[in-house]
């Protein structure tokens, strides 16, 4: 048994666990409710995942979106896209790491920044330097 968290009228708390306002009183006013239940109302009410793991303190869930201590928010999908991030991140100080990858890194580069445009010059290069008149 665990206490129930503090500031929860009795039927927020009863909202949080399907308990009746009947028992959420009575958890009240004993002090006293089942831990598990009081470690996910914690958790529902606070949204701080401290609650649960320590290492996670200062991180929040908030409307779907899980929250640093900074401030800073992801939604599910920018969480899920991280595994494929770090892994062009890997692969681009590989092939920056090996200096025969990088004539390959700037043909592949020039291919697909130097469209023609219409007047007929041809568009700077990225890392090209153009000489000024």
């Amino acid at each position: 048994m665990a206490a129930p968290p503090a500031g929860l009228m009795a039927r927020e708390l009863a909202s949080l666990t399907g308990a009746s306002e009947r028992t959420a009183r009575r958890w009240i006013a004993t002090g006293r409710m089942p831990a598990a239940l009081a470690l996910a109302v914690s958790l529902l009410a606070s949204g701080d995942l401290g609650t649960v793991w320590p290492e996670w303190r200062g991180w929040r869930i908030v409307r779907g979106e899980l929250t640093s201590p900074e401030g800073w928010t992801f939604r599910p999908g920018e969480i899920a896209a991280l595994p494929l991030l770090e892994a062009a991140h890997r692969e681009a100080q590989r092939a920056l790491a090996e200096p025969a990858q990088w004539s390959l890194a700037l043909e592949t580069q020039q291919q697909v920044a130097a469209p023609h445009p219409p007047d007929g010059h041809t568009a700077p290069v990225l890392g090209e330097r153009k000489a000024l008149p």
